[in-house]
């Protein structure tokens, strides 16, 4: 078949590069890219720092696709079964879980 074969879909936990770069995008004061990627600590200091003055909200935007890799990495690694106890996210179908 062309195209090879079908590739399976996502684990509702795994975080997708798109939303994060719209939630990045979203503006410095907020770090919604921090919370959606499970990164509690980081979230609350950008938001208490409105992105490091600026500063640490253009760098994330450049490290993004590795703070991706690396949630999803951490998750599927065995670093727990499904993301931290309290976390909120969406699954595939729409829904929001925790």
């Amino acid at each position: 078949a062309a195209g090879g074969p079908a590739r399976a879909p996502a684990p509702p936990w795994e975080r997708s590069l798109l939303t994060a770069r719209l939630l990045w995008a979203a503006g410095p004061p907020l770090g919604l890219h921090h919370a959606y990627l499970w990164r509690d600590a980081s979230f609350l200091l950008h938001m208490s720092t409105c992105g490091g003055f600026g500063l640490a909200w253009l760098l994330d935007g450049l490290f993004l696709p590795s703070l991706v890799r690396s949630a999803n990495a951490s998750v599927a690694g065995g670093a727990a079964a499904t993301p931290a106890s309290g976390s909120i996210f969406v699954d595939g179908s729409g829904r929001v879980c925790n």
